[in-house]
């Protein structure tokens, strides 16, 4: 709609964007690697990813989410394992994992303590920041904005980036 100039977020949703030809998006800028705050989380009584054999996982389809979800079963070995993926925002995802309606899913960083908390028993099935280095899913947060956008406010586009990379403020 034109109201927000440029956007932070993680790096799969708008390149899947540009390449179905639904959005015109310019990344400028990286932000930083977010694969470390990714997990699986699952109902209590699983303790592996294995466990997610013929299980409902409640994931956005085509996001980070869903990226790390994917790099994690491939990782175990597990890429060919049946398994039903429930497309959910990551919220009504955990939601969904406390009242039993999915098996596991992909939290939210921010909030996935309360699965643990309303969840007693609730496992972490696998972690990013568990990951070696190496093995970790590149998961890139990015600044984003459109060529419309660039082309007005370059300057100011560059002082936003070169203000978020510079020395921290304390």
């Amino acid at each position: 709609g034109g109201s927000v100039d440029a956007i932070t977020v993680g790096s799969v949703p708008p390149l899947a964007a540009m390449a179905r030809n639904v959005a015109d998006f310019r990344e400028i800028s990286i932000c930083g690697d977010a694969s470390g705050l990714f997990t699986i989380v699952g109902k209590p009584g699983l303790s592996s990813l294995s466990d997610l054999e013929g299980m409902r996982i409640a994931v956005t389809s085509g996001s980070n989410f869903d990226f790390f979800l994917g790099v994690a079963l491939e990782q175990a070995g597990l890429s060919d394992m049946p398994l039903t993926r429930i497309d959910m925002e990551p919220i009504d995802a955990q939601a969904a994992l406390i009242a039993g309606a999915v098996d596991a899913t992909v939290p939210l960083a921010t909030s996935r303590q309360l699965i643990f908390d309303k969840l007693p028993g609730a496992s972490m099935l696998a972690e990013g920041a568990a990951m070696p280095i190496d093995a970790r899913p590149s998961i890139m947060d990015v600044f984003m904005t459109t060529q419309q956008t660039l082309d007005a406010k370059e300057e100011a586009l560059k002082e936003v980036v070169a203000a978020f990379h510079g020395p921290a403020v304390g």
